[in-house]
């Protein structure tokens, strides 16, 4: 599992120079960006389709596992999920989507 692992590394770090290449030579050109607000916590920033707001009213809460010092230990690649939650609400003319995800990181 862990030779899986690297050779993904490794074909992350050559694709990631690759395109940085591309980029510095000036083949590859990225969109250019807007930096949206800063924004403190309950309030509402919309950057095209996506919102960024608190948590809506049809929210079912969900718990994140509690967290375990040994399972990161060992786990292969240092990270556990503890919590990936997507729930959306079809009830209106646009979908509502809300995402939280809980991670730890036992490795750099």
């Amino acid at each position: 599992m862990r030779a899986v692992v690297r050779y993904f590394n490794i074909v992350f770090i050559v694709a990631a120079l690759v395109v940085a290449g591309l980029a510095a030579t000036g083949l590859l050109q990225f969109p250019a960006s807007e930096s949206g607000p800063d924004t403190q916590t309950g309030t509402r920033v919309t950057t095209g389709e996506v919102a960024l707001s608190p948590a809506p009213d049809f929210l079912t809460p969900v718990e994140p596992e509690p967290y375990n010092r040994l399972a990161i230990a060992e786990s292969d690649a240092g990270v556990i999920y503890r919590l990936i939650d997507q729930q959306t609400d079809l009830r209106g003319g646009t979908p509502v989507r809300y995402v939280r995800t809980v991670v730890d990181v036992g490795t750099r």
